[in-house]
């Protein structure tokens, strides 16, 4: 007994304590033995190449490279799909906590910002908005919003409006100016919010240039059923070929003046 009171009294050791309190198995998860890099790395594959949780937590290859920058915790085993999905989860909080509080800095100091989004529809027939944050040298992604039913200009502002405000921003004070596509429901949008909105000429230029090959292909099957019913009578030469030339471009000119987004100025 006197043992155990020298102990306790000048070294300070209580072996009772540790006695009575046994041992408590820490359970650790992928952010006791995983690096920032590698937890970057991890959700960059489910995000960006499409792997699925299950296939990073069964693959060789990514387990190999992530054993390598476990450490002391190399021992342990491959992580479930499960955790693999926390993980990147965890990982979205963090980097959506950073982009928070630099949104806040930036708004202090008078940045603003503009807009791009789009509606998706995707191969399991799902539909999602995409909305990104575009400054004087970044672009931000700020995920995708899935939607459920019908969709209205008026729905459409709602969730921007709500999706931007979990980052800290407001779309009539932070946002200048929108760009989407020519859908009558994002031209609605766009004239229903106050920033300024711009349809994209990129997608303009598309049907224009969809519109004229499509109808120069059914002009050129009526061209061909024409020539095999009167082929002895026809005769092509070089010069009407050039002719047909110059007629083509002037025609996909004329049409693509047509488009009245290309020259339809923003809202001011």
């Amino acid at each position: 007994m006197s043992l155990i009171l020298r102990l306790k009294k000048i070294h300070q050791i209580d072996i009772n304590q540790d006695a009575n309190q046994p041992p408590v198995k820490m359970t650790r998860t992928m952010e006791h033995f995983l690096t920032k890099k590698s937890m970057e790395e991890v959700s960059k594959l489910a995000a960006m190449d499409g792997f699925s949780f299950n296939s990073i937590a069964k693959s060789d290859f990514i387990q190999r490279n992530l054993q390598s920058q476990r450490g002391k915790y190399d021992k342990l085993q491959p992580p479930s799909a499960n955790g693999v999905r926390n993980m990147v989860m965890n990982y979205y909080i963090t980097k959506k906590e950073e982009l928070i509080h630099y949104f806040k800095k930036e708004v202090a100091l008078g940045i603003r910002y503009s807009l791009t989004l789009d509606e998706n529809t995707s191969i399991q027939n799902k539909r999602y908005m995409n909305i990104n944050v575009h400054g004087k040298d970044n672009n931000w992604s700020l995920g995708l919003i899935e939607i459920h039913g019908s969709l209205n200009s008026k729905r459409t502002e709602q969730f921007v409006r709500g999706h931007l405000r979990e980052f800290g921003l407001n779309l009539d004070i932070h946002i200048v100016g929108c760009t989407t596509d020519g859908a009558s429901l994002m031209v609605k949008f766009g004239k229903e919010i106050r920033p300024d909105h711009q349809q994209c000429l990129t997608h303009c230029i598309h049907l224009s240039v969809s519109n004229i090959l499509y109808q120069k292909n059914i002009e050129n099957i009526a061209s061909t059923d024409e020539t095999d019913k009167k082929s002895e009578e026809i005769a092509i030469t070089d010069d009407s070929d050039d002719e047909a030339d110059i007629s083509q471009q002037d025609t996909f000119l004329n049409r693509l003046g047509s488009r009245k987004c290309l020259f339809s100025p923003a809202k001011t």
